[in-house]
């Protein structure tokens, strides 16, 4: 069994400038059976509701990155994202004032594209984020 692991975002600060959300480069899964994205926000007010996307869209690479072929960026929506389902609903977790990281589980993963989305309901003026991905397949 192999093993990948990377951060999506290191240190990525939370302003005004993109509303307190953020989106996560898309990571692409090379077939990964299990997939398991880590959300830490620390500093600031920690409220909002962190979900995981998937997309089956064709790759495309640019200047900016890869990413499935019908986002004009890395952070734009591809014609066939989804809010990933599970066996217990949605995987869509909401975020509490404390600073407990927020862990999104995925198993027999049928897109090959994934990012975590993030909406804030409280405006956090200095919050800091990074989120981790592994996979094994």
């Amino acid at each position: 069994m192999t093993d990948f692991s990377g951060k999506a975002l290191d240190g990525y600060a939370l302003s005004g400038t993109d509303g307190y959300n953020l989106v996560t480069p898309w990571i692409d899964l090379h077939g990964a059976d299990n997939f398991s994205m880590t959300m830490v926000i620390t500093g600031g007010t920690v409220t909002g509701t962190a979900t995981l996307q998937q997309s089956n869209d064709r790759q495309s690479g640019n200047a900016s990155g890869v990413f499935p072929e019908s986002a004009s960026s890395a952070v734009g929506d591809p014609l066939d994202v989804v809010n990933t389902p599970s066996g217990t609903g949605q995987q869509t977790l909401t975020m509490a004032a404390s600073a407990t990281p927020v862990t999104l589980n995925q198993q027999h993963i049928g897109y090959r594209w994934a990012r975590l989305k993030y909406v804030a309901t409280i405006q956090n003026q200095s919050g800091t984020v990074n989120v981790f991905y592994h996979w094994k397949y």
